[in-house]
């Protein structure tokens, strides 16, 4: 029953993550070999050749920005800030796009795909966890932790790949944007909570964050994560999917439920409302 149930949605959420939903997906260049070959790496769990097929295809200028976006100073701090990561390729694709290359957004699109697996986020897998609500609480903060099985450790390499994957998604343009990449993009702000959150749990198996824990919750954290779900239901909106009936519907709308409990938490500040959110698991 189980195995049926995700059967069907894997074939529903491909719909919208791996079809062709207008120029800029899995499947939108038919004609384009390194987006099939390296979708299919994607398939298999193979971030790494996936990121090699495409930044192959995508020429020096832009694996010289990818590359860079990992270069540290001698003390271990980043020398290139995420912003500046997007900018850089948001200028570039343009370049592409006038010189004809008009599958350019859809390859950094799966490069975006592949940079988040490479650091244990896969959108698909959250896309899949938030639809079918296996999580033991039926709280919207239970959506969050429910997660948790499904991300990596919450250490300071792994949030900044998925800090790096968003920054990848963002240099795109808004206007070759499609549906499956605001989609994404709301799925790895997602994780990026989790992520935060998963840091306070003592015990992350078991799925409940006490008020201990919970206190533990720093006033800088709890605005990014403020900060992150109001991107993420954005990026919701703007994909259309938030009055859907289908598979990929029923997780914007997880996502849009969780904002909702998170403002309506008791508190008078944001770090207030955000440890009311997490420690209201202690109570399901």
């Amino acid at each position: 029953m189980l195995a049926s149930l995700k059967l069907k949605f894997i074939l529903a959420i491909l719909c919208v993550l791996c079809t062709n939903c207008g120029e800029n997906s899995f499947k939108s260049a038919e004609s384009s070999d390194p987006a099939e070959e390296a979708a299919k790496k994607l398939e298999q769990k193979q971030p790494d050749a996936a990121i090699d097929i495409l930044l192959s295809a995508l020429g020096s200028d832009i694996k010289a920005i990818y590359d860079g976006m990992h270069a540290t100073d001698a003390n271990g701090g980043f020398i290139v800030d995420l912003s500046t990561v997007s900018t850089s390729l948001n200028t570039q694709i343009d370049v592409q796009k006038n010189l004809g290359k008009s599958e350019s957004p859809a390859l950094v699109s799966i490069l975006a795909s592949a940079h988040g697996q490479k650091y244990g986020v896969d959108p698909f897998d959250i896309a899949l966890e938030l639809a079918t609500g296996s999580g033991s609480s039926s709280s919207t903060a239970g959506s969050i932790t429910a997660l948790y099985p499904i991300l990596p450790d919450s250490t300071a390499e792994n949030k900044r790949g998925l800090s790096e994957a968003i920054a990848i998604l963002n240099g795109i343009h808004s206007q070759d944007l499609t549906t499956a990449d605001y989609f994404k993009k709301s799925l790895f702000l997602t994780a990026n909570i989790s992520l935060i959150t998963k840091a306070l749990d003592d015990d992350p198996a078991d799925g409940n964050i006490s008020a201990l824990e919970a206190s533990r919750l720093l006033t800088n954290d709890a605005d990014a994560l403020f900060d992150l779900i109001n991107l993420a239901v954005d990026a919701v909106g703007s994909s259309g999917l938030s009055g859907s009936d289908s598979q990929g519907g029923k997780s914007a709308a997880s996502i849009n439920d969780i904002q909702s409990d998170l403002n309506n938490r008791d508190g008078d500040s944001n770090t207030e409302k955000a440890r009311d959110f997490l420690a209201s698991l202690s109570e399901e």
